[in-house]
C-alpha cells in the first residue's frame, strides 16, 4: 500500500494592514533602504498597470521603477497597497489629507533624480533652456 503523504506545507502571506499601518511601516523601510521619497502623488503619465503589493510594497515600487528605463516616478498607494509607475509628462500632486495623498509616497528614478539636478544647475547657471525645466 502506498504511503499517505502529509499535507504541504502552506504559507499565509502577512496580513494586510489598514492605511495607517501601512505607512508606518512603509516609512521605516523605505528609510532603512534610504529610498528617497515624499508625500504626495503623481497625475498623467502613467506606464504599465497598477500593481498590488504586499509586503514591503513601496520599496519593492520603487526598485520596480528603477528598473524599467521608462519610469521616472513611482507612487505607492497605502489605502490600495498599490504601485503606480509613470514615464514623461504629468504632474506632481501635494500631500493633500482631503484626497488622501497623504496616504501616497510619491518617489523619482535615479535618472529623472539626475535630469532634475542638471536642470536645476543649468537653471542657476544661466544656461538652462525651456526643454530642460
Amino acid at each position: 500500500l502506498p504511503v499517505p503523504q502529509p499535507p504541504a506545507a502552506t504559507t499565509t502571506a502577512p496580513a494586510k494592514p489598514d492605511r495607517d499601518g501601512c505607512k508606518s511601516q512603509m516609512i521605516t523601510a523605505l528609510d532603512a533602504a534610504k529610498v528617497s521619497y515624499r508625500f504626495g502623488s503623481w497625475e498623467y503619465g502613467r506606464i504599465g498597470k497598477p500593481e498590488e503589493i504586499w509586503p514591503n510594497g513601496a520599496p519593492l515600487c520603487a526598485q520596480k521603477c528603477e528598473d524599467n528605463e521608462k519610469c521616472n516616478h513611482w507612487e505607492y498607494d497605502c489605502k490600495k497597497l498599490t504601485c503606480f509607475m509613470y514615464g514623461e509628462g504629468g504632474y506632481e500632486e501635494d500631500d493633500s489629507p482631503q484626497f488622501g495623498r497623504n496616504y501616497c509616497f510619491l518617489g523619482d528614478s535615479s535618472r529623472e533624480a539626475r535630469r532634475r539636478l542638471q536642470a536645476a544647475s543649468a537653471k542657476s547657471s544661466g544656461t538652462a533652456r525651456s526643454v530642460d525645466l
